[in-house]
């Protein structure tokens, strides 16, 4: 996995402090994007984090990632919960934290719960950056009341499109006019510089055509229906799998079970970079379904507009989506011809035999121009920008 750092910004004025317990910053290309936009304009970000997926960078480039610890934490909680002279907590902040930044952004539940605690005792603005909805009726009341008043007095929220906004608007208790929308995209990656028969005889790959399949391998994900369909594809199609989380995954699949046109796409190797994966993509697969009873996987999984980085991505690549019908995403693929809708992954090989060369080229045709004209992150780039901008011109 290519780590997510860039050039040096030439110029540095401005502090932004992120929190974010998940340090997925390197599998969330919305995130990504928006830390590239500010980066840019010269802001010096610090990127705080409980457990990252993927080793981050320890060097100042587009952000600095700093381990958010656990005395730290304690330090938030105790001043956010202890009577202590304001003075003493500043102090505190400190000493653990350094010079204050001039906004803290909360990225998700835990991120903005920290950042709001954060903002509060430096007197500083907070914003939040929405990538999971939870929904009191799955979460329950008390659970998402502490998120709730973490999101009161915000100088603005990130989302991703106006089907989310309205759910956020109503769970989180966030005036919608506060809400900007920003799909989880990517900026407009580089082509590999390998032709596609070399990348397809590095990976040892034999049929015609490829699929990949990206991303978490979570119930929510279909993999395990999409799995079971193999045997029914055609022979020319290859299933490439690159896991979100390196080898973890490997070890819940027996491999020895799987069709021989299945392959593993080895993360850990620094030459098997994405863009070299899905330059030999002849199609993306993206199937959501929502998980009863879960907070992260019910309905925000049900209601997942354009927060899927996985079909931006592949859109990014000109690689046409097969998908089931997931609202917007599935709409906008249809309006487009940028790839297939299909029922469930048991249809996806009756999908795969009728394709020809020259539809997969019309459909990535179709995916590049539904990519430039609605979901490429440089869209939102100005506006993103702004936001940050005019919070910071009011401290």
């Amino acid at each position: 996995m290519r780590l997510f750092i860039g050039v040096r910004s030439a110029k540095r004025k401005q502090s932004i402090l992120l929190f974010h317990s998940e340090g997925s910053v390197n599998f969330n290309p919305g995130l990504s994007s928006i830390i590239t936009f500010l980066a840019e304009e010269g802001f010096d970000i610090t990127y705080r984090y409980i457990e990252a997926r993927e080793i981050l960078a320890t060097n100042s480039l587009y952000f600095i990632p700093k381990k958010f610890t656990y005395i730290e934490r304690k330090v938030l909680a105790l001043c956010d919960k202890v009577v202590l002279p304001l003075i003493l907590k500043r102090l505190l902040c400190r000493l653990f934290f350094g010079p204050s930044p001039l906004i803290a952004v909360g990225i998700d539940r835990n991120g903005m719960i920290y950042a709001s605690r954060y903002a509060a005792i430096v007197n500083i603005p907070k914003a939040f950056l929405s990538y999971e909805i939870y929904f009191k009726n799955e979460c329950g009341y008390e659970y998402k009341q502490e998120e709730i008043s973490a999101c009161r007095g915000l100088a603005f929220a990130v989302c991703q499109d106006p089907q989310r906004a309205h759910e956020l608007s109503i769970e989180n208790e966030i005036r919608k006019d506060d809400i900007v929308n920003m799909p989880v995209s990517p900026i407009k990656p580089s082509r590999s510089t390998l032709t596609k028969a070399n990348l397809k005889n590095k990976l040892l790959i034999e049929q015609e055509y490829v699929a990949v399949f990206s991303g978490s391998f979570a119930k929510w994900t279909m993999f395990d229906q999409l799995v079971k369909t193999l045997n029914h594809w055609p022979s020319n199609w290859a299933l490439v799998l690159r896991g979100r989380a390196r080898r973890d995954f490997i070890s819940e699949l027996d491999l020895t079970r799987l069709q021989p046109n299945i392959y593993v796409y080895d993360t850990t190797n620094e030459t098997n970079s994405l863009n070299n994966l899905l330059a030999i993509a002849d199609v993306g697969i993206g199937f959501y379904a929502s998980v009863p009873n879960s907070i992260s996987a019910g309905k925000n999984i049900a209601n997942i507009g354009l927060s899927s980085g996985k079909i931006a991505t592949y859109l990014a690549y000109s690689v046409p989506v097969i998908c089931n019908n997931i609202g917007l995403y599935s709409d906008l693929i249809l309006e487009y011809n940028a790839g297939l809708v299909v029922d469930s992954p048991v249809s996806i090989s009756n999908a795969l035999i009728s394709q020809t060369k020259e539809s997969l080229k019309e459909m990535s045709n179709g995916a590049s121009k539904l990519y430039s004209e609605n979901i490429d992150a440089n869209l939102y780039r100005h506006r993103i920008v702004s936001i940050f901008k005019d919070a910071l011109s009011s401290t």
